[in-house]
């Protein structure tokens, strides 16, 4: 029975008639060329929202940068800010990007500030062998004194 196929297969392809140029009538041809044009714009409207997705993707990435960075420098100033809590040292002068640089960076800054007010005491030396007079004259002048003006 499959041999019957076979040749049933082969001889309706040799008599299968030469194909027929197909004619289409004007009316269906306007139709097919309007579809197409209607085709032709939608692919250049596609082409542009393509193009402005493009620029939105770089914008996108500019702004995540810009937000990290942001996020970043709040950290460091929320950093800086619990570091020097009641401290005299400003915040703004810690400098490191973690939180471990800006405390050592404090650290130093401290024993800075403490051998500075150490050495830099300023006292007035006390002249018990004479008493101040009441009068600002007497008071002016053991101020200059006193002061080395």
């Amino acid at each position: 029975m499959s041999e019957d196929t076979t040749e049933s297969t082969s001889e309706t392809t040799e008599e299968s008639p030469v194909a027929e140029e197909k004619v289409f009538d004007e009316a269906y041809v306007k139709g097919l060329r309007g579809e197409a044009a209607k085709h032709r714009s939608k692919v250049r409207e596609l082409e542009a929202t393509v193009a402005s997705f493009g620029e939105l993707e770089s914008e996108y990435e500019a702004l995540k940068t810009k937000y990290s960075d942001l996020e970043a420098s709040n950290s460091r100033r929320n950093w800086a800010d619990e570091i020097t809590k009641d401290s005299p040292i400003p915040a703004t002068v810690l400098r490191g990007d973690t939180k471990e640089e800006m405390e050592s960076h404090f650290e130093e800054l401290s024993a800075l500030i403490k051998d500075a007010a150490a050495s830099t005491q300023s006292t007035i030396p006390a002249d018990t062998e004479r008493p101040l007079p009441l009068n600002s004259t007497g008071l002016e002048s053991a101020m200059r004194n006193a002061l080395g003006i």
